[in-house]
């Protein structure tokens, strides 16, 4: 385990997106958050604003130094993919009314 959650070279984590302390804090503070009962109450065309607004509250709240600005949120056939510049963070999608979060495997 310390070989996956270590916050050092020896990570499985280090040189990947994730061995960011900051994306850490707001995947974090993501799944912890309301987003599954805003996104039930939000109408298709609104739910990528939702999900951009609720990370922005999640990046305000904690002092993540991460730019909103820089957060993009792309829908796509599977849910909605979350991007931080060009690296993807995770896909939040719908399963018979809750939203979940999903990252890219790590461990192959």
């Amino acid at each position: 385990m310390y070989f996956i959650l270590e916050d050092n070279k020896c990570s499985l984590f280090s040189g990947t997106i994730f061995g960011n302390p900051h994306v850490k804090g707001l995947l974090y503070g993501v799944v912890h958050s309301s987003i599954s009962r805003t996104l039930n109450s939000a109408s298709e065309d609104q739910i990528s604003e939702e999900i951009r607004n609720c990370i922005s509250s999640v990046i305000a709240n904690n002092n993540l130094k991460i730019e909103s600005r820089d957060i993009k949120v792309d829908k796509s056939d599977d849910g909605y993919q979350v991007l931080l510049d060009s690296s993807a963070l995770f896909m939040i999608f719908e399963n018979d009314e809750s939203w979940f979060l999903k990252t890219r495997p790590l461990i192959r």
